[in-house]
Parts: structure tokens; C-alpha cells; sequence
């Protein structure tokens, strides 16, 4: 869901360096996938917690993102792939024969049907000092700084033409006209 102002208090890009250290210090397979599919992919926290098995296109490298207001068809890096296939590893060692289609599982969910919390997918965030809204913004922000097309913000992260056109604004502040409310 969109946020009414997503780029009030942004915090600054989360830098390629620095995602590399959290992924590097991080030795929890679904840390990982959090970490990336957030600062790379600019997925939100329901997006995560909503992800399901059949929703990892493995041959094609995607992840379908289910939201109200339609599909969104996350491409996915080496980076992000090669994450996705050790959590997907890890959670089969640690959890064979749960019936959980969540992607994201815990040992409390393994033997329920319930996605993980939200407190789970957003406490991932806490021994860099960072939040997950934060990094999301600052992804989506950044890929604003690149480009003044709002549609292409809106392919490449699913988010609303109003949501985009507002980090555009953000990122080019020259660009005409009024902010969307």
C-alpha cells in the first residue's frame, strides 16, 4: 500500500557497499532475502509477508507480487536470485514438511498457514539502524534521481502514478508543476 507522503523523512540511499556489509554479516538466509528484495527491489513489508511458493518464478527469475490493486512482476538480479535459492534451500532443511505456501517462514509459522508477522519482517532491519520503509523509500527515491519518467517508476516497483510522480518531484524539485496530493 502507498503511503500518503513517501518521501517525507526519507532516509539517505542505502549505498551498494553498504548492503553488501549487511549481507555479509547477516549468516540468517531470510535476513538476506529481506535485506535485498527491500533495498534492490523496493518490496514492502506486505509484499514479503504476502509472498507465497507458487509466487516464485524460479525459471524465469521472477517474483509475483500480489496486490490490491493488481500484479507486479518483480525481476529478479543474480544477487536477489542467488538469495532466494539459499533461503529456499534453508527453509526445506529447517522446515521439510511444513504446509505453510508462505515464502517467508519461522519456526512459529512453519506448522501454521500464517504468514510471519510484520514485527518479524521489520525487526530485519534493526542491527544496521535502519527501517524497512526507510530503505524502500530511499531505493525508489534513488531510481527517481535517474530518471524523470514516472512510469517507469511505476513498472519497475509497482507503485501508483501519484506516489510516483511524487519522488519525481521529490528527486527533480525544478520539474513543473504541483506535487500530488
Amino acid at each position: 500500500m502507498d503511503s500518503p507522503s513517501p518521501v517525507r523523512n526519507c532516509c539517505p540511499q542505502l549505498a551498494p557497499d553498504r548492503l553488501a556489509g549487511l549481507l555479509e554479516t547477516s549468516s540468517n538466509p531470510a535476513t538476506r532475502l529481506v535485506l535485498a528484495l527491500v533495498a534492490l527491489h523496493a518490496s514492502s513489508g506486505t509484499d514479503l509477508r504476502n509472498l507465497v511458493l507458487s509466487d516464485v518464478l524460479l525459471t524465469r527469475r521472477q517474483l509475483l507480487i500480489r496486490r490490491p490493486h493488481g500484479r507486479h512482476v518483480v525481476h529478479l538480479d543474480n544477487t536477489t536470485a542467488d538469495l532466494l535459492h539459499a533461503w529456499l534451500r534453508y527453509r526445506h532443511q529447517r522446515s521439510p514438511r511444513t504446509v505453510n505456501a508462505h515464502l517467508l517462514v519461522t519456526q512459529q509459522t512453519a506448522s501454521t498457514t500464517d504468514p510471519v508477522s510484520a514485527d518479524y519482517v521489520y525487526r530485519r532491519f534493526d542491527p544496521a539502524g535502519l527501517t524497512l520503509r526507510a530503505v524502500r523509500a530511499g531505493r525508489i527515491l534513488d531510481e527517481a534521481r535517474e530518471t524523470e519518467d514516472p512510469v517507469h517508476l511505476v513498472r519497475v516497483f509497482g507503485i501508483s502514478i501519484t506516489t510516483a510522480m511524487k519522488y519525481i518531484h521529490a528527486a527533480h524539485p525544478h520539474r513543473a508543476g504541483p506535487v500530488p496530493h
